[in-house]
């Protein structure tokens, strides 16, 4: 075989020929940004207690409970505020005391200088982790769906979505899972606006509408982000503006909450999409035109466990 060279001899000997195959389960670990969930061990997100923080984290457990009597249908809160203002710093309360009830589906925290998730590569693959691990009867057909396509993730979002959280997602919904008001459904997408590109940050709205617009997933999902214009656009303009509803931090911590009123007819009036507009009192001598239902975060607090203190 080799011009002037000797003829090895070999004497006995076993050779064998290792190839490592992965799994479906380890090549979505290899696609998942684990800095990207709430909990992860690199996070360094300084605590920020203003007046609004407690009555903030109430607001939003009454949406996560279903109990805002004016805005049952929004199947999404966009709660936006002003860089600095504290939203991931409550957003991660929420999805403590969340995951604590068992009611966290999902986390997805996007970061400027963290490359893994300056962008929406991993995201679809971060959030059908998760579910997988929340959900232990979903791992099944996710493993599934990448040992039968292992390119997936070089796919478009929407087939990514279609194939590794809708699938999945929707076997647990026939089977009667989300049946209970105790299920882990809420999907948490902070810092939207720190996504690598308008364009993808807008990508991201689409596809979360198609989880309720194209496959009606029983889900919740809450979203922070700057108010900036193009996403402000995303969720007035297109399909999103039906199923969601908003709150807002000011650059003086005033909570506002922009309720949303919904509109059987399919047929658009001159009163679609209008809003209305309520500050509640967060620091004093505050003025506020609605006041919170009396005992409201009382019963919120009581209802689950993990509440700080009033």
């Amino acid at each position: 075989m080799f011009s002037n060279s000797i003829k090895p001899i070999i004497n006995g000997g076993t050779f064998s020929v290792i190839s490592h195959h992965l799994g479906g389960f380890e090549r979505l670990e290899k696609a998942v940004a684990p800095s990207a969930f709430h909990d992860a061990g690199n996070t360094f997100d300084p605590p920020k207690r203003h007046p609004h923080t407690r009555i903030t984290v109430d607001k939003i457990m009454e949406w996560v409970s279903g109990l805002w009597e004016e805005d049952r249908k929004a199947a999404i809160l966009w709660f936006y505020g002003p860089a600095g203002a504290g939203k991931s710093t409550i957003t991660r309360k929420i999805a403590e005391l969340c995951d604590l009830n068992k009611l966290l589906l999902a986390t997805f925290f996007f970061a400027r200088s963290d490359p893994s998730r300056n962008n929406p590569k991993s995201l679809v693959a971060t959030i059908a982790y998760q579910i997988a691990i929340n959900i232990t009867e979903t791992r099944r057909k996710v493993v599934a769906a990448i040992e039968r396509d292992p390119l997936i993730f070089n796919r478009s979002l929407e087939a990514q979505v279609a194939a590794l959280v809708v699938d999945p997602l929707r076997e647990r919904l026939e089977a009667g899972y989300f049946n209970t008001s105790i299920s882990r459904r809420l999907i948490i997408i902070d810092g939207l606006d720190k996504c690598d590109t308008p364009a993808a940050q807008c990508k991201v709205l689409d596809v979360i509408s198609l989880l309720l617009q194209k496959y009606h997933l029983p889900v919740l999902i809450l979203i922070t982000s700057r108010p900036k214009r193009h996403i402000t656009h995303s969720f007035d303009a297109r399909f999103l503006c039906k199923y969601h509803t908003t709150l807002g931090l000011d650059d003086t911590y005033q909570l506002a909450i922009s309720l949303r009123y919904f509109h059987a007819a399919q047929g658009s009036s001159s009163d679609e999409g209008r809003y209305s507009t309520y500050l509640y009192k967060s620091l004093p001598g505050n003025s506020c035109t609605h006041q919170p239902r009396a005992g409201s975060g009382d019963n919120i607090r009581n209802r689950y466990i993990g509440f700080p203190a009033a």
